[in-house]
């Protein structure tokens, strides 16, 4: 009986420590995982701005003001800023932050179409 006890009680710790073991596989593994999904997002994200860019200057070049307009409007609207802005809950002095970063972040293009800058109070 004696013996049994002692077999049963070691089974036990060598399961513990392979739990163990596995659980800090599966962490490391999540934070592979987590990176991996951060360095997508980030190519997605400069993707999208090359896209942009590709189209508003190609509307540029070709003379349309006003489909190089629809072009930066369209990548201003996709921004977290702009996402933000749209929250019934934000204040102004908050609206007002989104908006100076959505100006400065696309200042070149508002500039060439004659846009002094985005009103986002206007959405209120």
């Amino acid at each position: 009986m004696g013996a049994t006890i002692g077999i049963i009680s070691w089974v036990l710790i060598i399961l513990w420590i392979l739990f163990g073991i596995l659980q800090i596989v599966m962490i490391v593994k999540f934070f592979q995982i987590a990176k991996d999904v951060s360095i997508l997002k980030n190519k997605a994200v400069s993707q999208a701005s090359l896209d942009f860019k590709k189209e508003f200057y190609k509307w540029i070049v070709a003379g349309d003001r006003d489909k190089a307009k629809e072009a930066l409007f369209n990548a201003i609207s996709l921004t977290p800023a702009f996402i933000n802005a749209l929250q019934p809950s934000v204040n102004d002095s908050y609206r007002q932050k989104l908006q100076d970063s959505l100006n400065k972040e696309f200042a070149k293009e508002l500039t060439m179409l004659g846009i002094e800058n985005i009103d986002l109070f206007a959405i209120k």
